[in-house]
């Protein structure tokens, strides 16, 4: 289960990301994000 204050930090980050154009970017970072919450929060 994820907690809504991450979700909401990562949505922001994806809003933000997105909106400069650097989907690249956002790609590596979204990539990133969800390998944390793996390691954070195992299932």
């Amino acid at each position: 289960m994820v907690r809504p204050t991450l979700k909401l930090a990562g949505g922001a980050m994806i809003l933000i990301l997105q909106s400069l154009g650097r989907v690249d970017l956002w790609w590596v970072n979204l990539q990133q994000y969800v390998w944390l919450l793996g390691k954070a929060e195992p299932m």
